[in-house]
């Protein structure tokens, strides 16, 4: 990244800072965009792009022709703030070039087909242009799989940081179940003439809730959970109430202890 840096201050020296990678390759789509050689490509294949993009009745029949001739590239819809949209919109010019072709051929007035602007029919008749493209194309490619692959990366450790914290809260709450050391929640401030037994049985009982939702009757690990209660401190629960006989169903426990 810093020799990356180095390499764009050097030749865009006004630029004081980057803070992202996929800014840098943004910039190289502009600066290739923008070049005197290529501006007239680049307005060919936005008018090609905003025509077929708005035109209803051909977008419809160039689809169908893509569909088939197994073309994967579709046209993009232009985004000036993001360069690399410009790139993605010569891609989707270039490889329906037949497609294009085939529709001038079918635009008959005299069978009512909408008819075509003279600006979009001129770029489609001109071979140059797509030649031109091609070669775009070829250099615009590897910034727009740059991208793509960066924006894959960053959505990959998004994913993988959402999973260790899901991780890292399930086994937080696994350690307490195991050391039977209440969570401070509202349950653990029950009165305090509560046997210890009973509020450490209150206190996972929560834990369980908190950790497994609506499913913790259910599912098979907090059930699991719920069954490994010590019996010895199963036999200090008092069971006089109706509140401590449900408690002790809920962890699958016998009220008629021996």
């Amino acid at each position: 990244m810093l020799k990356l840096r180095r390499i764009l201050n050097k030749d865009n020296s006004h630029i004081l800072k980057v803070h992202f990678v996929l800014h840098v390759f943004n910039l190289i789509a502009k600066k290739i965009v923008n070049h005197p050689i290529i501006d007239p490509v680049v307005k060919g294949n936005k008018n090609l792009d905003n025509y077929f993009t708005h035109a209803g009745f051909w977008r419809k029949h160039l689809t169908t022709w893509q569909k088939e001739n197994n073309v994967k590239h579709s046209l993009t819809t232009l985004c000036k703030k993001k360069w690399y949209t410009m790139a993605k919109v010569c891609m989707g010019v270039q490889e329906p070039e037949g497609g294009f072709r085939s529709l001038g051929i079918h635009c008959d007035p005299l069978i009512d087909t909408p008819s075509m602007t003279t600006t979009v029919i001129n770029v489609i008749e001109d071979h140059n242009h797509f030649t031109a493209n091609q070669t775009l194309v070829s250099l615009l490619k590897p910034v727009v799989d740059a991208i793509g692959n960066l924006e894959q990366v960053a959505d990959i450790w998004k994913h993988i940081l959402d999973s260790y914290k899901s991780i890292q809260h399930h086994m937080i709450c696994f350690s307490h179940l195991l050391s039977w050391k209440p969570l401070k929640m509202a349950s653990s401030m029950r009165n305090k003439t509560e046997s210890s037994p009973l509020r450490k049985m209150r206190s996972l009982r929560c834990s369980l809730i908190s950790t497994f939702g609506s499913s913790h009757l259910e599912n098979p690990k907090a059930r699991s959970l719920r069954l490994m209660i010590p019996r010895n401190m199963i036999q200090k629960i008092p069971i006089g109430t109706q509140k401590n006989s449900g408690l002790l169903n809920y962890f699958g426990c016998s009220i008629n202890l021996s």
